[in-house]
């Protein structure tokens, strides 16, 4: 006996079995050959698909598997400065953000303080599995050649007078004699390691930890008295409280970011907008403790998404009462100033997961419209109140 032909309904139910909501077709089943448009949720295209292909193949957006494996064999930024540290310690930093291992990047040589370009292909040479020698620094390219003596410079610029160099400097793989000045005993560690921030002592059994101090006074020496460290050193990966006194404002950045060139959001982002501005005067006129930028590991797509402004309870930024965020108009509708359809939807989503994670930590999130440009200190204002923080809109702008 012949089988009867499915039912649109038997083909909905195989649908979401394979694939949950993922789908939503947009015609009625024709056949198990026959193409029906649907429309995949996840991206919002329309597509033509055959339920063979949906349900039996399960090949679903091509375009968005693509992107997905792209995002897995993609290596990102941290990856490769912690690859640039195992291959030369710190004789070299990374200055701009890692897109992919063939595009130019920015790279710092601390020992003749040149900056030049190349990509992480090309540093890494051998380290990458092409049995090529990775590129360095043109300007000491084939004349400079580390000796005892630089050696003692690079130990003090990163271990101050903790250390002291006994041995002479035979080659960065060969062991060399350190004195531990804290307890008196000899070290024998190969230099590539001991200048990889990470050195330890042995007898002391705890490894060695750049302090506050220390962390102070290497943003002095890159940038003078205009940023003041506010808050305690705890790691490179730490977020610490900065001030700048140029434009007045405090915020958070990881010592590693800020050691790179990473400086204070308001004054280097051009994009700022006037609404954004507004919002920060209004802010700072009245003295509340606030922070721009503010990223949060846990709230994030790919990379951590940041929020406009996060309100403390004090300037200590103990504790987050409020976030605040100024959507403008390519938040409402697509705008090809900002990357079109996919960009919209791309900002929807992110808006979406911003608003989950200050539900889920029971944290207010204002969320100030571009329509509301022209009024936007009295509607900051009623929206302040509503978590008992009272402003004065009449305070004198800052910027």
């Amino acid at each position: 006996m012949k089988k009867g032909k499915k039912t649109n309904h038997q083909f909905l139910e195989e649908l979401f079995q394979v694939w949950g909501n993922e789908f939503e077709p947009l015609e009625e089943y024709k056949g198990y050959d026959q193409p029906i448009k649907v429309r995949h949720k996840q991206c919002g295209r329309i597509l033509d698909k055959t339920p063979k292909n949906l349900i039996t193949l399960k090949l679903g957006c091509r375009i968005c598997k693509n992107k997905e494996n792209g995002k897995k064999r993609r290596k990102n930024h941290d990856w490769f400065v912690n690859e640039v540290k195992k291959l030369v310690g710190n004789e070299y930093q990374v200055r701009s953000e890692y897109t992919r291992s063939k595009d130019p990047i920015k790279m710092y040589h601390t020992v003749c303080n040149e900056e030049f370009t190349t990509t992480p292909d090309a540093f890494l040479g051998s380290r990458n599995g092409d049995g090529k020698k990775g590129n360095r620094c043109p300007k000491c390219s084939g004349k400079w050649k580390r000796d005892t003596e630089a050696f003692k410079q690079e130990v003090y610029k990163m271990y101050g007078d903790e250390f002291e160099v006994i041995g002479e400097y035979k080659g960065r793989h060969e062991n060399i004699k350190i004195l531990h000045k804290v307890c008196n005993n000899y070290l024998y560690p190969r230099p590539r390691h001991f200048l990889d921030g990470n050195s330890y002592c042995q007898y002391c059994s705890k490894k060695k930890k750049k302090d506050t101090q220390r962390f102070k006074e290497q943003v002095y020496e890159l940038v003078g008295d205009e940023y003041i460290v506010l808050g305690e050193y705890v790691d490179a990966k730490t977020p610490i409280p900065l001030y700048h006194k140029k434009c007045k404002t405090v915020y958070r950045v990881t010592p590693d970011n800020f050691l790179r060139g990473k400086r204070c959001g308001l004054c280097t982002d051009i994009h700022n907008s006037k609404g954004y501005k507004a919002i920060y005067n209004l802010l700072f006129a009245n003295q509340l403790p606030f922070d721009t930028q503010y990223r949060d590991e846990n709230c994030r797509n790919i990379k951590p998404l940041p929020f406009d402004f996060v309100l403390y309870n004090n300037w200590r930024l103990d504790k987050i009462i409020a976030f605040i965020e100024f959507d403008g108009e390519q938040h409402d509708k697509p705008s090809n100033l900002f990357g079109g359809e996919e960009g919209f939807k791309e900002r929807q989503k992110n808006d979406q997961i911003k608003n989950d994670f200050a539900k889920e930590k029971g944290i207010p999130l204002i969320r100030i419209k571009y329509k509301d440009l022209n009024n936007i200190e009295s509607v900051l204002q009623e929206e302040l109140k509503k978590i008992n923080i009272y402003i004065d809109i009449n305070k004198t702008n800052v910027i």
